[in-house]
């Protein structure tokens, strides 16, 4: 169980291709089944909010954020064909707007 979670944490930070994965790692669809069951059950959403309390600790401050940034962007997509494509008129951008929020440092 371990190699599949260093294992989809290493995806995570590199951004690399599921099929594409070192041949000493897990099959792929393996991978992917449990990276699919952790977003399910919201295991990265209490993985970021730990560690965004920790660094928030170690710096000094409380551990939730009193002040909070909203922004968006907007993402070209040219080979998405789906419901949720869409312009940005102002920008001239074709593809999808997303919205996030962060703290006062930074963290989503």
């Amino acid at each position: 169980m371990r190699q599949l979670t260093n294992t989809i944490l290493w995806i995570m930070r590199t951004g690399c291709q599921w099929c594409n994965l070192h041949q000493e790692w897990p099959n792929w669809q393996a991978v992917y089944y449990y990276f699919d069951r952790w977003k399910q059950y919201g295991t990265f959403k209490r993985i970021n909010e730990t560690l965004n309390q920790l660094a928030r600790k170690k710096a000094g401050r409380e551990a939730y954020s009193l002040a909070l940034c909203a922004d968006d962007q907007s993402v070209k997509l040219h080979t998405m064909i789906c419901q949720c494509r869409g312009t940005d008129a102002n920008k001239r951008v074709d593809g999808r707007k997303r919205e996030f929020v962060v703290d006062t440092q930074g963290r989503l």
